[in-house]
């Protein structure tokens, strides 16, 4: 178990209080770091030519029966060093609309490993032995706290993405949505 000291929480409250005045940055904060996810793997590719070539592509998953959001990458993923000490700063603005958050992550070169956290600063992180694993990326799940369900919604996620850094925008069904921001494809599941 890993606690955040006293002044790094202090630190992370105020930055969100202070920073992350709309708690919609949240999602994009989550967003730009899965994109330099599959930024770092199409660099590792070039390097190593043995790193499948499988589809980059990050998917959100809102799933309202469990009031869970998922951002699921499939870019070079973590270690448990990564996991422990280098989420960023961005990553912790998702404590704004989360009450809990599982982190299931890949890395290449090393086994999968689960970060787990509610908002009492404490967090653990411990090898994943009974789920499938992966061949690398992240899966971030959110627990959202119950006066931020809007977040689950279709007209709320689709308005969180402006025409900034909206591409491409393609209805697959009624329930899918594929969106091409910061040059990667971006999966949503509705269904």
């Amino acid at each position: 178990m890993f606690v955040l000291e006293g002044e790094t929480n202090k630190a992370i409250s105020l930055m969100n209080k202070t920073f992350y005045s709309n708690k919609e940055i949240f999602l994009r904060e989550l967003i730009s770091n899965a994109s330099n996810a599959l930024d770092r793997i199409q660099f590792e590719r070039i390097r190593d030519r043995t790193i499948l070539d499988d589809e980059l592509i990050i998917r959100l998953v809102p799933h309202k029966g469990n009031k869970t959001l998922s951002i699921i990458d499939m870019g070079i993923g973590m270690t448990k060093k990564d996991l422990a000490y280098n989420l960023g700063v961005g990553f912790y603005s998702a404590y704004l609309i989360a009450d809990k958050i599982i982190v299931t992550s890949k890395h290449n070169d090393h086994d999968q490993y689960i970060w787990e956290s509610q908002t009492d600063a404490s967090f653990k992180v411990t090898k994943d032995t009974n789920a499938q694993q992966s061949s690398r990326g992240t899966n971030i799940t959110l627990f959202l706290k119950d006066n931020q369900l809007e977040y689950l919604e279709e007209n709320t996620i689709m308005n969180l993405f402006g025409e900034e850094t909206l591409i491409a925008l393609k209805w697959i069904n009624r329930f899918d949505v594929e969106l091409c921001m910061h040059n990667h494809l971006l999966h949503i599941n509705f269904g």
